[in-house]
Order: structure tokens, then C-alpha cells, then sequence
């Protein structure tokens, strides 16, 4: 059957503020429309006055600057490797992290200090003694460098798994020391001892003293689990007198990704007589770096530090 268009049904449309009428006929309502009525209905005006909006504003805000600022990180997975939006502070990957920044977490000084913990020194025989787990708080109230290690080895749950590790001077660019391994190999290479890279010895030339600020860039991977707050605490001594502790937090870490950041070191301004001192006492410059996991130490390394006068870099 056709119809002429003239004779087709034609759809009524009612104003915004006018209610359709029920199959009950009810009354039609005379409240006028509000200023913010809509095909979703009539909503009440927001006052920018009101301090909860402002606060909300605020928080919008803050969530727009972060999400524009989200770095991504490699994950592999069995469907072959994928981009992943990191999450917040998702490692924070290939972005620099200043040692500025977290300075106000280590509390670090660049000249010699005693410590910075307000907590009573802790020998490294009390902290191992002590009923697991040791934790940040710990290791700062150290006031020399560890003679062994606070874990047994760097084997965790999280299958944390360092494969590639970088120092750059940050004025030239100029590379400084490198070194990388497969993901399933048990060592750096020879410069590394046989405790599956727990220990670094390190010759870098004297002039490598003087340098204002260095980076150190790191890759490593993350097995099955996710890694929900990892930390790094490392702290610097020279003869059993802490030069400089550093804090740094890799943030939120997804499972099965392929990580890399670099820290940004300040260097300590030392004097003629202390670079002197350092450069005729090799090796008793040294470092504990300690990783933490939801603030329980996983893993610690070590490392220590010569300075050859004759050799340039």
C-alpha cells in the first residue's frame, strides 16, 4: 500500500520544558525550565561559588596535566610486544628523574654528613639480626657501608631483572661506562663478580670527581607479578663517611614489561683535599644500593670506586 507523503505520520515535538502527557492525562506542569534544561532533564545551575566545586575543578585539572604527561613502556606478553598506557606514576619510563626532586626524601647534602635518619644508628650486624622485613627506614640509620649483603641474593618474587645499565656526564653526553647482558644471562660480564651482578668495580678517571651532575640510565624487566611501589635507596661513603644518600622511586611497574629509566645524579662539590684523598685510596670510595618493594628490601647491591690521576676521560 503507498501513501502520499502529505498523508504521512508526522512526529510531534514538544518543547523542553513541556512534559508529554501521560496515558492517565495528567495535568500539564506550569514550572518553567530551568536555565540548564536539556533533553536529559532539568539540572540545577553549578555555582562556581561553592567550595567543593573549585575543589573539583582543581582535581580535573590535575588529572588533565597528568594524563598529558603519561609515558608508555614495552610490554611484552604472549600476543608479542604491545604499547601499555602507564598508569599513574607507571615507572615514570625513559623519562629523567631529577635527584632534586627527591632530595627532600633523602634529606642528602652535598658535602659530607653523619647521616640523615633522626632514628639511633643501626649496625649492620643489629639489621640482620632483625625480624624481616628491613625496610627503608632501616638501611638510613646505617652509618657505613655494608661489609656482605642484607639479602641472600637478588632472586625475588617479582623476577625483577636488570639487563642494561648507563653513566653519561650530562654536559657532553659522553658515555662514561655501559654494560648489558641478556635477559637470561647470570652475568654483566667480567667486570662483574660471580654473585650474579651484585657487585661493580668501578675505574673511572679523576677528573670524574669534578663533574657536576652525571645520569645513570637502567633497563630491567618485570616477571608475572606487578610491581606496586619500587624504590631505590643508595647511599654513597668514602672511608666509612657517608658522602651522599640518594632516594629514588621507579613508581608503578605492569607485569611482564621491559622498563628503563634514568636518574640524574648531582654530584657532591668536593674539595682538593678530598679528591686527593680518593684518588690515593682506591676502593674505599663505595655504595649500597638497596631496592624496595611496597617498602620491604628485595634485592642489594654493591659497588666500589678507584680514580686514576693519569688516565683523561
Amino acid at each position: 500500500i503507498l501513501f502520499h507523503i502529505e498523508n504521512r505520520p508526522r512526529l510531534q515535538l514538544l518543547p523542553r520544558s513541556q512534559k508529554a502527557s501521560s496515558s492517565t492525562d495528567e495535568a500539564p506542569t506550569s514550572e518553567p525550565a530551568g536555565r540548564n534544561s536539556n533533553i536529559f532533564g532539568c539540572g540545577k545551575p553549578r555555582d562556581e561559588r561553592d567550595p567543593k566545586v573549585a575543589e573539583l575543578n582543581k582535581h580535573i585539572e590535575e588529572v588533565v596535566e597528568k594524563e598529558q604527561h603519561i609515558p608508555r613502556t614495552q610490554s611484552t606478553t604472549s600476543n608479542g610486544s604491545v604499547d601499555v598506557v602507564a598508569k599513574k606514576l607507571l615507572l615514570m619510563a625513559s623519562t629523567l628523574i631529577s635527584s632534586k626532586a627527591n632530595s627532600k626524601k633523602s634529606s642528602t647534602n652535598n658535602t659530607t654528613m653523619s647521616g640523615n635518619s633522626n632514628e639511633s644508628p643501626l649496625t649492620e650486624e643489629e639489621l640482620k639480626k632483625k625480624e624481616p622485613p628491613i625496610t627503608v627506614s632501616d638501611v638510613l640509620r646505617l652509618r657505613k657501608s655494608t661489609n656482605s649483603y642484607l639479602t641472600e641474593t637478588d632472586e625475588n618474587a617479582y623476577k625483577i631483572n636488570f639487563v642494561h645499565f648507563r653513566i653519561r656526564d650530562m654536559n657532553t653526553n659522553k658515555i662514561l661506562f655501559e654494560v648489558e647482558r641478556d635477559s637470561d644471562d647470570d652475568e654483566f660480564n667480567d667486570e662483574v663478580d660471580s654473585s650474579a651482578g651484585r657487585f661493580v668495580q668501578y675505574n673511572f678517571p679523576s677528573s670524574f670527581l669534578k663533574l657536576e651532575q652525571v645520569g645513570a640510565s637502567v633497563e630491567f624487566t618485570v616477571g608475572d607479578r606487578e610491581v606496586k611501589s619500587f624504590r631505590m635507596i643508595e647511599r654513597h661513603y668514602f672511608r666509612d663517611q657517608l658522602v651522599k644518600s640518594f632516594d629514588f622511586d621507579f613508581g608503578y611497574c605492569p607485569p611482564n614489561t621491559r622498563n628503563s629509566i634514568e636518574h640524574i645524579y648531582d654530584m657532591p662539590k668536593f674539595d682538593s683535599k678530598q679528591i686527593k684523598e680518593m684518588i690515593e685510596h682506591p676502593n674505599e670510595t663505595k655504595s649500597d644500593s638497596f631496592y624496595f618493594v611496597d617498602n620491604q628490601l628485595i634485592m642489594h647491591k654493591k659497588a666500589a670506586y678507584a680514580f686514576d690521576l693519569g688516565s683523561s676521560q
